[in-house]
C-alpha cells in the first residue's frame, strides 16, 4: 500500500477501541466501502477498500483507495492511499489537452471553413496558446480532487473521535 496520508488523533477518556471501529466500520460500510475481515495478528485494525472516485459530486472520501485504521492507545492512526482519485485526476488533467486536440484537428479539417477567416493569421498559434492556457487548469483540478479527499480523511477522523465526547 502507497501511503499518500497519515494521521492520528488521540482516543477519547472513557471510549474503548472496539467502540470506534464499529463506529468506523459502520461510516465507511454506508459510503460504500468494502471492509476486509479483521486479522486477529493485527490487534485494533481496520482496513477497508474504496470503491474509487468517479465524479466530483461523490463523496470526496471514496478517493481514498485502501483505508487502514489502526488504534494503539492513547493513538489512533489513520492511514490511506488516494488511489481512489488516479482515474478521476488522470481525466481532469487530459481532457482539456484532448478537448484542444480534438478542436484542432476538427479545425484542420476544415469543417468550420463555410466562410474565411476575418483574419489569415489567426491559426495554429491561436489553438495553441488555448491549449496553453487550459493545462493549467487540468492541473489545478486534480490536485483540488486529491485535497477534498485528504480534507474528507481529516474530517472522518474527526468526526470518528469527537463523536464520542460528550
Amino acid at each position: 500500500m502507497a501511503i499518500d496520508l497519515r494521521l492520528t488523533g488521540t482516543v477519547p477518556a472513557l471510549t474503548t477501541p472496539s467502540a470506534i471501529l464499529d463506529d468506523a466500520r459502520s461510516a465507511l460500510t454506508a459510503a460504500g466501502f468494502r471492509v476486509l475481515p479483521a486479522d486477529p495478528a493485527a490487534g485494533d485494525t481496520l482496513v477497508a477498500v474504496g470503491p474509487s472516485l468517479s465524479s466530483t459530486r461523490q463523496d470526496p472520501l471514496l478517493g481514498a483507495g485502501t483505508l487502514r485504521l489502526t488504534i494503539t492507545p492513547p493513538e489512533v492512526a489513520l492511514v490511506a492511499d488516494l488511489r481512489g482519485t488516479w482515474g478521476l485526476t488522470l481525466f481532469a488533467r487530459m481532457f482539456p489537452v484532448l478537448l484542444m486536440l480534438g478542436l484542432y484537428a476538427w479545425w484542420k479539417s476544415g469543417a468550420p471553413m463555410s466562410k474565411p477567416p476575418r483574419k489569415p493569421t489567426q491559426s495554429e498559434d491561436d489553438v495553441l496558446r488555448m491549449l496553453v492556457l487550459l493545462i493549467p487548469v487540468g492541473v489545478a483540478s486534480s490536485w483540488w480532487i486529491r485535497w477534498r479527499t485528504r480534507d474528507a480523511l481529516q474530517r472522518f477522523l474527526h468526526r470518528l473521535l469527537n463523536e464520542r465526547q460528550g
